[in-house]
């Protein structure tokens, strides 16, 4: 194992609620949301690194891990019900328990006009019920999700755009109610670089380089202009 693996997953074990440091004397369930790109793919290998890995000395023995996956069917079937099986796949290979939750057809296009929401955020509050539905079914401790340091740079850049205030203006929280990111102080190219060296393949969505969304603009086109003419703005941002 490399230095970086290693360094990458202890980092990761940090991040872990403490709640979840019990669970050498008591089971603990952990529900993963998992889409199949490289944050839920390099959050799930941690995860079971915890279980697998010597280094972790058998301190996770007791954690059962299982892992929920969405088709919103708000792209082509063959790439988003793909990101499902490619997800349902690694599971199996795993011996991890993997739920496949379809929406219904336009159900987020109806979603979207009955609350006056996008269809970004109408697909998150589907997935987002879907994931509080199958942890209350399968009793989960905690639902992890994937969000990295660069989707919290990018959302504190979107809310100022959008003139948000107060708390909203904050970012990503790390934990909600069970809802808990241990993603969030790894940026993309760490995670990138932990999936190669790892040789774990991961799937694309394909419409994260389209820009008819604030949030895809910030990424394609705001942060990079400003990577370019200042540097540290992250660790600014960020304090």
């Amino acid at each position: 194992m490399s230095n970086f693996i290693e360094d990458f997953e202890l980092r990761f074990e940090k991040q872990l609620p403490s709640e979840l440091l019990s669970c050498e004397e008591k089971n603990k369930t952990l529900l993963l949301a998992v889409s199949g790109g490289s944050d839920s793919i390099a959050m799930l290998v941690c995860s079971l690194s915890l279980i697998k890995n010597p280094i972790f000395e058998n301190k996770y023995k007791n954690l059962n891990l299982k892992v929920v996956t969405v088709n919103h069917k708000i792209r082509s079937e063959e790439e988003s019900l793909g990101d499902c099986l490619f997800v349902k796949k690694l599971c199996e290979s795993n011996q991890i328990p993997c739920f496949i939750e379809n929406a219904k057809e336009n159900e987020i296009k109806n979603l979207s006009v009955e609350r006056g929401m996008g269809t970004e955020e109408s697909a998150r509050f589907f997935r987002y019920s879907i994931f509080k539905k199958i942890a209350l079914q399968e009793k989960a401790d905690f639902i992890f999700l994937a969000h990295n340091k660069d989707d919290q740079l990018e959302t504190l850049i979107q809310r100022f755009f959008q003139g948000s205030t107060g708390n909203s203006s904050l970012g990503i929280p790390q934990k909600r109610d069970i809802f808990y990111r241990p993603m969030l102080e790894f940026s993309k190219k760490e995670i990138y670089q932990y999936l190669e060296e790892k040789k774990v393949e991961y799937r694309t969505d394909a419409t994260n380089f389209e820009n008819d969304y604030l949030r895809n603009k910030i990424r394609n086109l705001v942060i990079p202009c400003i990577n370019e003419n200042f540097n540290g703005w992250e660790s600014a941002l960020l304090k």
